[in-house]
């Protein structure tokens, strides 16, 4: 339940004005299968990250959600947290015309839950 209502929260922070890649056109290009596409979806993912964590920086909103929101073990690699994502993307088709990001957002509070 706090992955379905976290998620909701993290839509109604994008913007539709700035809406960018959708999830979609990001699994169309991560399936290429080339190095550029591989780095490209890899460092998608982690900015993507980084910036769902800099947005808990404010006190209020990190309180929330008892400090983190999401949390990777320690031994994961970003090809791994990549790999997790866009299998996450594929098992939820019915988003894949959302933006990007917030389906990263989505599937990094699911995939990788504080316990």
């Amino acid at each position: 339940m706090r992955s379905l209502l976290a998620f909701v929260a993290l839509l109604f922070l994008t913007d539709p004005t700035w809406a960018g890649q959708s999830g979609r056109e990001f699994l169309e290009l991560c399936d290429q299968g080339d190095s550029w596409s591989e780095g490209y979806c890899v460092g998608y993912v982690a900015g993507a990250g980084e910036m769902l964590d800099g947005l808990l920086l404010e006190d209020s909103v990190r309180a929330a959600f008892d400090g983190k929101i999401f949390c990777l073990p320690d031994d994961v690699t970003k090809g791994t947290v990549r790999d997790r994502v866009l299998e996450f993307l594929r098992e939820h088709p019915d988003i894949t015309d959302l933006e990007m990001t917030s389906i990263t957002w989505a599937a990094l509070i699911e995939i990788y839950p504080c316990d």
